[in-house]
């Protein structure tokens, strides 16, 4: 029986988007694991961080919704996942946002 095959699994991009707890800003980071090790944590967010969305998808539109406030003109902006490189797993992500996210939402388009 054969759970996951290795060869398969180093294809799978996975897309995070973490917010920094002491700036609020929020990253997005996208990498593939190459060779699994059981019973190995791999940390794909930074020290500081907190992991706010997950996926696997390699193309799609990451929407973000912006909580409302005074001076404040665009309150929806949209990404496309495919636009943003594949780095390693030390790697720090690409900063999404540095205003209040109030919702975040991956869609395949």
């Amino acid at each position: 029986m054969i759970l996951a095959d290795k060869d398969e699994l180093s294809k799978v991009s996975h897309t995070i988007i973490y917010r920094n707890e002491e700036s609020k800003q929020l990253y997005i980071k996208r990498t593939v694991i190459e060779k699994y090790i059981l019973e190995k944590n791999y940390s794909l967010v930074p020290d500081g961080g907190k992991l706010t969305a997950y996926s696997t998808r390699n193309k799609g539109t990451i929407t973000l919704s912006y909580k409302p406030k005074p001076n404040l003109r665009v309150l929806q902006e949209d990404f496309r996942i495919e636009d943003f490189l594949i780095k390693g797993t030390e790697a720090r992500g690409v900063r999404l946002s540095t205003k209040e996210v109030k919702k975040i939402k991956i869609s395949a388009k």
